[in-house]
């Protein structure tokens, strides 16, 4: 398979028909050889608020052509690519030797390693010094109305991680007018 990168489509527009297109210009082939198309990766870049675009990392076949194409045009963006499906292990037991494994934090990525590990088997052991979320709603609202800050439950400690009290957007305020 051939993966290509930074392809960008109107928010609004059809994305396969238009992914296609851009594939069969870029490495003029007709899209009626582009098989087996898969999104690989799908971002949303919005930087220029009047221009919003998502853009897509794919993979497709192009019936025996692979080897040419990467010959003209492989670079930065285009690439040969092998689907690497991750299996999680199951089974595994630990022995004597092996204690639990021991998760530092209930944020997202603690809690998904915590079930993965249940998944392969293992016992882990989360440990998370903030509040239940329920609980970790008060203490927040309470900091917000009077300023009441609870060191072990707040917006940044407890589970679900800073990640609970966000609206899942990160600013880097890179084009910041006021220099922050």
């Amino acid at each position: 398979m051939i993966k290509i990168g930074n392809i960008k489509v109107p928010v609004r527009e059809d994305r396969k028909e238009i992914i296609e297109k851009k594939i069969s210009k870029l490495i003029k082939v007709s899209t009626d050889d582009i098989d087996s198309l898969r999104i690989i990766k799908e971002s949303v870049d919005a930087r220029d608020k009047k221009n919003v675009f998502r853009v897509y990392t794919v993979a497709f076949k192009v019936h025996g052509e692979e080897k040419k194409i990467l010959k003209r045009y492989g670079g930065k963006d285009i690439s040969l690519y092998e689907p690497v499906e991750y299996k999680i292990p199951t089974g595994i037991r630990p022995d004597a030797a092996c204690d639990r494994p021991v998760i530092i934090g209930g944020g997202p990525a603690g809690l998904f390693a915590a079930l993965i590990l249940s998944k392969a088997g293992l016992s882990p052991i989360l440990l998370e010094r903030g509040k239940a979320i329920e609980e970790r709603q008060k203490d927040v609202d309470t900091f917000f109305s009077n300023n009441s800050l609870k060191p072990d439950s707040n917006v940044q400690f407890g589970e679900g991680g800073a990640g609970a009290f966000s609206d899942g957007k990160l600013n880097t305020l890179v084009n910041d007018r006021f220099g922050r």
